[in-house]
């Protein structure tokens, strides 16, 4: 059976892997209304070319996989709280479950 720490380990790595991916999906379109994500592309069901959704920003283009700031701000600051020793790998793999087991708010569906 695998032991507690290493399940929640396995949990936050999933989780910040999961959050990674995610944006790097999203990142494309982000900042697009629904609407205009649909006239570019229809109904999206993969990733598309940051190029072909920001033609006219290319400072709006990022390398295919990419992800976002977001992503980077979230794994610092877990790093930086892990270095100081302020919360332990446990905490942060509960604090994820935590959320991972939340009832999602109606309005974001």
């Amino acid at each position: 059976m695998v032991s507690e720490s290493l399940s929640l380990r396995s949990l936050a790595r999933g989780c910040l892997l999961g959050l990674a991916v995610g944006d790097a999906l999203g990142a494309p379109v982000a900042g697009l209304k629904s609407g205009r994500i649909r006239q570019l592309f229809g109904l999206l069901s993969g990733y598309v070319d940051a190029r072909e959704a920001w033609e006219e920003r290319p400072h709006r283009w990022r390398l295919p996989g990419l992800h976002s700031d977001e992503t980077q701000q979230a794994l610092s600051l877990i790093r930086v709280a892990l270095e100081r020793g302020e919360v332990t790998r446990a905490a942060v793999a509960n604090l994820w479950r935590r959320m991972a087991s939340e009832p999602r708010d109606p309005r974001l569906v």
